[in-house]
């Protein structure tokens, strides 16, 4: 396959894992220890998907605005790696499209690569898209039931128990995530439905 990733990751073990599993997957995987290194090759070369090591710090926050000001790879899928009682909302405001936690674990980290590279393999269409209007209402136990008329097709999906995710297909961002309904113990959609 013809779908390149790019890891910035200063921990040789979780590098190896993330390539090891991109590369399973039939994603051709580069690694760089070094944020400096891989915006020198952020700014040269095209890239699917790059994958951060994100250390809530300066260089990890400039790396998100450079890429995203890259000519190359503006529309990359950027998957952040963040310690596990990290709060994801700030990351994906900054850009990032997945979240691995960490530590690491080779069965929930494969299932969400799974899920980034078919988003990717599905925004590679060769046609152009057909403009489509929803109106999308998600219901949760608990909640508010939430309602919202869209012009873009937007998906719901599931990267392993109790965690959810409404995803925006043209943006490639996070609508919702479970996590956002902090009173809701266990997120569970109750319809969607297309008009």
């Amino acid at each position: 396959m013809d779908l390149r990733a790019l890891v910035v990751c200063p921990d040789q073990d979780s590098a190896t894992l993330l390539t090891l599993i991109l590369s399973e997957l039939g994603m051709a995987a580069e690694h760089t220890p070094s944020i400096s290194r891989g915006l020198e090759l952020v700014d040269s070369q095209h890239f699917d998907a790059i994958v951060l090591d994100y250390r809530a710090d300066r260089s990890s926050e400039e790396f998100f605005a450079r890429l995203r000001q890259s000519a190359k790879n503006r529309a990359s899928m950027l998957i952040a790696v963040v310690d596990g009682e990290f709060n994801a909302r700030p990351v994906f405001g900054l850009g990032a499209n997945f979240i691995l936690y960490r530590p690491l674990s080779s069965e929930r980290t494969r299932i969400s690569l799974r899920a980034a590279r078919n988003l990717m393999r599905r925004e590679r269409r060769r046609a152009p898209r057909a403009a489509v209007s929803s109106t999308a209402n998600v219901a949760y136990p608990g909640a508010p039931e939430l309602s919202a008329a869209k012009t873009r097709v937007e998906e719901l999906l599931s990267f392993w128990p109790g965690e959810y995710q409404i995803f925006d297909l043209e943006t490639k961002q996070a609508v919702l995530t479970a996590s956002d309904l902090s009173d809701v113990a266990e997120a569970m959609p109750v319809s969607n439905c297309a008009e």
